[in-house]
């Protein structure tokens, strides 16, 4: 009896000591699942803040290089692109760039792992260009150039900023920032040979004193809007428009020349140019006219009645090739002694009818067989009604 007891009170212990091992077991397991669970959560927390402070830092940095300037660019594919001109000296590095939407490192002047096709860079500064020289200069595989972002306030050059971008078709640069302190774009779409539009819209030339070769052997070109175009400040014009080999009309009536002194070949071989407005024109600085219009072979008639060439040395060249024009208005020339008039005439129709005073010209034009002058107000009808 004793026995059975004891045995009882062993079972009741061993019981008493399971329950309690269970308990424990789930305790344990409980504290253990806590303090797992509250791990996972600060590490998920961690995780999120971490993230958070990840793209912030992304946006602040994406914000701080959109402060001043932008420039997008679109090229045809290669795997590394020097994507300013190689000898440019005075454009600020990019401080941040952009390969097809992703922030790339980068230090030089060269990106790299381009795709094979189309690119799109955007370049972005945080201070203020002062000079766009070269910024772009034979870069032939450029197909766009976004500049509305872009602030020109302060820029004072743009020589030769798109010089030979060969593949560029278009350019808006009506958008830009305004171009106030622009005083020299000579060179500046020079060898751009498919730029078939130009949107010069609110774009500010007023202080552009270098108009050289601004749009030399931009052969594609078939009509320019200039009527913006304020040249009250410009000396030179000098091959200007040399090689325009499509453009058919030209109207520069608006075109204040009063300080210009170099107009040499100024319309060389723009061959198609049928007519041409330079009503308005005041020559009475213009040192050089040599070539002026040599090769202009399409054209009908000029009247350049108003002209003045009481500065003039040489206006070699300057109809050469004309040989289409049937009606010249030359009335007010007259050259010092000391200039040169050489082949002024050569390759023109003998039937020419033109109209111009006494003097040396006349006296060598009659020499080369020019013999049709017919200095009258007849004389003037035919060039305006040609």
């Amino acid at each position: 009896m004793h026995k059975l007891k004891n045995n009882d009170k062993n079972i009741q212990i061993n019981k008493y000591y399971i329950i309690k091992r269970v308990i424990n077991e789930r305790r344990y397991k409980i504290i253990n699942n806590t303090k797992i669970n509250k791990i996972k959560g600060n590490i998920s927390h961690f995780i999120i803040i971490f993230l958070f402070f990840i793209i912030l830092s992304k946006e602040k940095k994406i914000s701080k290089f959109n402060l001043i300037s932008e420039i997008t660019i679109t090229i045809k594919g290669s795997q590394n692109q020097n994507i300013l001109s190689k000898n440019h000296i005075n454009i600020p590095i990019p401080d941040q760039i952009l390969i097809n939407g992703e922030i790339q490192d980068y230090t030089d002047k060269i990106v790299y792992n381009l795709t094979e096709e189309i690119n799109n860079i955007t370049m972005r500064w945080d201070s203020q260009l002062t000079t766009c020289n070269e910024m772009f200069s034979g870069l032939s595989n450029i197909t766009n150039i976004d500049l509305s972002k872009f602030d020109m306030s302060q820029v004072t050059q743009a020589i030769s900023m798109f010089y030979g971008c060969n593949s560029l078709t278009s350019l808006d640069l009506s958008l830009c920032n305004n171009s106030p302190s622009l005083n020299d774009m000579s060179k500046m779409f020079k060898f751009c040979n498919s730029l078939k539009y130009i949107n010069f819209t609110n774009f500010d030339t007023s202080h552009v004193i270098n108009m050289d070769n601004l749009f030399y052997d931009c052969k594609a070109l078939t009509s320019l809007d200039l009527d913006n175009f304020d040249t009250s400040s410009a000396n030179n014009m000098g091959d200007m428009f040399n090689g325009c080999r499509s453009l058919t009309k030209l109207n520069l009536s608006n075109f204040n020349t009063v300080n210009v002194e170099w107009m040499g070949h100024m319309f060389f071989n723009c061959v198609s140019l049928k007519s041409l407005y330079l009503n308005n024109f005041n020559t009475g600085r213009v040192v050089y006219m040599d070539n002026m219009f040599k090769g202009c072979r399409s054209l009908l008639s000029l009247d350049l009645s108003n002209f003045s060439t009481a500065s003039i040395t040489s206006i070699d060249d300057m109809f050469n090739n004309c040989r289409s024009l049937k009606v010249l208005n030359i009335k007010n020339f007259e050259l010092s002694s000391g200039a040169s008039f050489e082949r002024m005439l050569d390759n023109c129709n003998k039937s020419l009818i033109y109209c111009i005073e006494e003097g040396a010209i006349l006296e060598k034009m009659r020499e080369s067989g020019f013999n049709n002058n017919q200095c009258s107000n007849i004389c003037f009808l035919k060039i305006v009604n040609l």
